[in-house]
């Protein structure tokens, strides 16, 4: 009996532990700590991974100054394929007209407030901030400039005209030929250029080329063809003249050197046709007719006085086979 006492007393405290372990809570694996632990530095994603803030991009809204008809050559509303470059903070950036936006080459985020320099037609070749032009190519060539920041980041530059327009037409008048025109050309015409493109400021080259501009049409006084080209603003056109054949009949007419082209306007001359068929030719008066691209239609007033004699540097000649015959000088009027 005592030896069976003995034993259940030396069972109690084991009773009693397993009671105390089945109450303890089990804690979880690991240390309890279910907070994340802080990236340390240079643990991010890439900054090439990181999402475009699209309220930064810059865009593109350009408008064109100066609007005129259309013409061969001259942007006169957006077409479809027309680009421009904008060209900011040393990047040279591409915009394509999809026929109702400008679509961005590659994507750029204005994070301050910058200049951005508008050029039309764009190319990869900006150094120092000109464009090269090549007149041969017939392309209008704009300029513009506007200030973006990040709360308004779209460039809304007004495109100005940086080259001058110069048209060409042939009246029958008194002519009693057939009057098949052909061949017309401006000759002599300074064919490369550079462009700043921060002010539209234009540098001649010394390259010249003759620029066909038409031809193959019917003298038609009613309805005239006026063949037309764009060229460079020249203040003094030395020895630009333009050609063409009449009846196969080889003539010509040198543009005076004391006329001036500016950026941004229409000059047109009128060529009136005196004589018989296989006689004289030659031209009475050449007015000329400065339009603003911005008011189309507008002229200024054509002032007509008697040759000087004396004065050969102020005579206007059309020449033919036979010769020439001096006649009446057309200066613009001042402004």
């Amino acid at each position: 009996m005592k030896i069976r006492n003995y034993m259940l007393i030396g069972l109690l405290p084991l009773c009693f532990t397993a009671c105390q372990t089945d109450e303890i809570p089990v804690p979880p694996e690991g240390n309890g700590n279910t907070e994340q632990t802080p990236e340390e530095p240079g643990e991010s994603e890439d900054d090439s991974d990181k999402p475009i803030n699209e309220e930064l991009l810059l865009g593109l809204d350009a408008t064109l100054k100066n609007l005129v008809e259309s013409r061969s050559g001259v942007i006169n509303a957006w077409q479809t394929g027309n680009e421009i470059g904008l060209y900011t903070e040393d990047k040279n950036l591409k915009y394509t007209y999809n026929g109702s936006k400008w679509i961005a080459a590659e994507p750029y985020e204005v994070q301050k407030e910058q200049t951005v320099y508008a050029y039309h037609p764009y190319s990869e070749n900006i150094r120092d901030m000109y464009l090269d032009i090549d007149v041969t190519k017939q392309e209008d060539v704009m300029y513009g400039q506007c200030v973006v920041t990040s709360d308004f980041p779209t460039a809304k530059p007004e495109m100005n005209h940086a080259l001058s327009l110069v048209r060409v037409k042939i009246l029958r008048d008194e002519y009693l030929g057939e009057g098949m025109v052909t061949d017309v050309t401006i000759r002599n015409v300074t064919s490369y250029l550079r462009m700043n493109i921060q002010d539209g400021v234009v540098w001649k080259q010394d390259k010249k080329s003759d620029i066909p501009i038409g031809g193959g049409y019917m003298l038609n006084d009613a309805n005239p063809t006026v063949p037309e080209a764009i060229l460079p603003p020249l203040y003094h056109p030395q020895d630009v003249s333009v050609s063409f054949k009449l009846d196969g009949k080889d003539m010509s007419y040198t543009f005076p050197s004391y006329h001036e082209w500016e950026a941004g306007k229409i000059y047109t001359y009128s060529i009136k046709i005196k004589g018989a068929y296989n006689g004289e030719v030659n031209k009475e008066d050449v007015p000329i007719d400065v339009e603003y691209w911005s008011q189309f239609g507008k002229t200024d007033d054509i002032v007509i006085r008697e040759v000087d004699f004396t004065n050969f540097e102020d005579m206007f000649f059309i020449s033919g086979r036979t010769g020439y015959i001096p006649a009446c000088t057309a200066v613009p009027a001042e402004r």
